[in-house]
């Protein structure tokens, strides 16, 4: 019995019991903060991509029709979202023309891919001609804050590791005010 005894004494006592407590809750509210972190950062980010893209095109609307390039309007939306880091290097854009008799959108993954661990290109042409319904979708390739926690596990990834935010839009430019005069 006094074996037995001994054991309590030695380690039936209560000193050390705040510290266990602290080792198994710590990691629990750091993790929420870390998501907390990188949710705020991550939703700020497709904001100001959203809303370069909004204003963008907002001045492709109106612009009656002047030529703008692909490599233009990366670099608008670049000025715009000030936020993204290496955005050149890391953002696509791609426009595309909606046919009216069937209103099919382009493929949802299709314009992402194109960064797959290279950098970042254009596709589709210059936005000039005749006033046809064009679609924009634009993506941002980033590597996020914690990519083993939180978000970073659960948000879409390229093959590269990092993860995709996107944002989209359909517009019919402005015709040329000869053709709105005539009409």
């Amino acid at each position: 019995m006094t074996l037995l005894r001994a054991i309590q004494r030695r380690f039936g006592g209560e000193a050390g019991s705040a510290s266990v407590e602290f080792v198994i809750l710590v990691p629990v509210f750091l993790s929420f903060f870390m998501l907390s972190v990188e949710t705020g950062v991550m939703l700020t980010r497709q904001l100001m991509l959203e809303r370069a893209v909004d204003l963008v095109m907002r001045d492709v609307r109106l612009s009656e029709n002047q030529d703008v390039s692909t490599d233009a309007l990366r670099s608008r939306l670049c000025a715009r979202a000030v936020i993204l880091r290496d955005c050149a290097e890391n953002l696509v854009v791609e426009i595309t023309t909606i046919d009216r008799s069937t209103y099919a959108l382009p493929d949802r993954r299709a314009v992402c891919d194109d960064l797959d661990g290279e950098p970042a290109a254009t596709t589709g042409g210059a936005l000039s001609g005749t006033v046809e319904l064009r679609a924009i979708r634009v993506c941002y390739a980033l590597d996020p804050l914690f990519p083993a926690l939180g978000l970073g596990v659960e948000l879409a990834r390229l093959g590269d590791g990092r993860v995709q935010l996107t944002a989209a839009s359909v517009f019919v430019p402005e015709p040329p005010r000869t053709q709105r005069a005539g009409s």
